[in-house]
């Protein structure tokens, strides 16, 4: 019988060199308008009532992570807005057009987006991204 190498999975997202490479350098503003960009047009197709999954997902990962910086103590004016988000997304998953007209819903989503693109900016790059990645995977920061 052969012997078998036991493999392991590594985390790459959780490479403490690319952290620290990252840390001084900021996004740029190619990175950013792209990035907006993604979040504005997933904000219109939920404004119009025809989100797709994508959509939702792009809008329910800002939010998650606009949240989670938010409980670190950078821009905490994020965190009531986070049920009215969380509960527009929840409807958008049954019913898109209903979500649509849901004005309350989707200005909270605009004004999250917007706190969350201003949290981007008052962070470091190796910051920002070890709270996505934590955010993402449900570890407390």
């Amino acid at each position: 019988m052969r012997k078998h190498t036991r493999r392991r999975h590594h985390d790459v997202n959780a490479h403490p060199v690319r952290l620290a490479m990252l840390g001084p350098r900021p996004p740029t503003d190619a990175e950013l308008v792209a990035l907006r960009s993604k979040e504005l047009l997933a904000l219109a197709a939920l404004a119009e009532g025809r989100a797709a999954a994508g959509d939702l997902f792009i809008l329910g990962r800002r939010v998650l992570v606009a949240a989670h910086i938010a409980r670190m103590g950078i821009g905490p004016e994020v965190l009531p807005l986070v049920p009215a988000c969380r509960r527009v997304l929840d409807l958008a998953k049954v019913d898109p057009v209903a979500a649509g007209q849901d004005a309350e819903g989707v200005a909270a989503m605009r004004d999250v987006l917007d706190l969350h693109d201003q949290q981007r900016c008052a962070m470091p790059a190796g910051e920002a991204e070890a709270a996505i990645h934590a955010a993402v995977q449900g570890r407390r920061w």
